[in-house]
């Protein structure tokens, strides 16, 4: 399956999904704990740790549009996609990207960016 498409297919899934996808695959999982919970903090942890590097990211900045529904920003989603597959190990990127997304961009990226103007 190529990367837009994953993206895509996952943009369907519940946040409840992608927080258990995230969750189970981050291989630091304890048996007791639930994926879901682990996937939260895993994705709080990474945000802290990814905002300057996608905020700061000409091409995600250029490709951001407030105004689209995150269905159709499938460029932006490869472009944020593509610059994960590179910084993270252990977590799928999509899911990521996608929960990045439905975080929304602009919210995460606000104080970097209101920074900048």
């Amino acid at each position: 399956m190529n990367t837009s498409t994953e993206i895509t297919d996952k943009m369907s899934w519940s946040e409840e999904k992608l927080l258990q996808d995230l969750g189970s695959t981050s291989g630091l999982l304890m048996a007791q704990e639930d994926p879901r919970i682990r996937g939260a903090s895993l994705l709080g942890s990474l945000l802290l740790k990814l905002r300057p590097l996608l905020c700061g990211n000409s091409v995600i900045r250029g490709h951001f549009d407030p105004d689209k529904p995150i269905e159709e920003q499938v460029t932006l989603a490869c472009a944020i996609c593509d610059l994960l597959s590179g910084l993270l190990t252990g977590v799928s990127p999509t899911t990521v990207t996608v929960l990045v997304l439905r975080q929304g961009l602009g919210r995460i990226c606000e104080p970097i960016w209101s920074d900048e103007n």
